[in-house]
């Protein structure tokens, strides 16, 4: 009864930690230039210190081998399967979630480093064309006058 237990409350640990770092995932890819590098770090710590808590708390167990996808001798009981397949997949996701951020972290220095000079030059666009179109009447002024 004992590991039962401890299995189900680890499970709805490890998926209460995904739904939350997951909220938090889209709502700094909605932020887009707003987006804060520390909170994306923060939550690289936090998944980070999970996967870290997991091994801790279950470093012999056989799901660590359905995620390095080696093969089994012998085929677990059912309940023994579901939990290595329900903590393996967790797991997957959490790496799923670390490439994400990382993405996200890349994809956030190229924006504001092209940001700048996209800018830059819209505004320098902006700015020849309002003096082309002054240019132009003091061109016509000029040759009226």
């Amino acid at each position: 009864v004992y590991k039962h237990l401890v299995g189900i409350l680890t499970c709805a640990w490890m998926t209460a930690v995904l739904v939350l770092a997951d909220d938090i995932l889209r709502k700094q890819v909605a932020l887009r230039s707003e987006r804060k590098t520390r909170n994306l770090l923060y939550l690289l710590m936090i998944i980070w210190s999970q996967m870290f808590i997991v091994y801790m708390f279950f470093p012999e167990d056989p799901f660590w081998s359905r995620l390095l996808l080696l093969p089994k001798d012998k085929a677990p009981p059912f309940l023994d399967a579901v939990w290595e397949v329900a903590v393996a997949d967790t797991m997957v996701r959490y790496v799923s979630i670390v490439v994400k951020v990382l993405c996200l972290m890349l994809s956030g220095r190229h924006e504001r480093g092209c940001g700048g000079g996209s800018g830059g030059d819209s505004s320098n666009g902006g700015g020849s064309s309002g003096t082309g179109s002054s240019g132009g009447g003091r061109l016509g002024g000029g040759l009226s006058g």
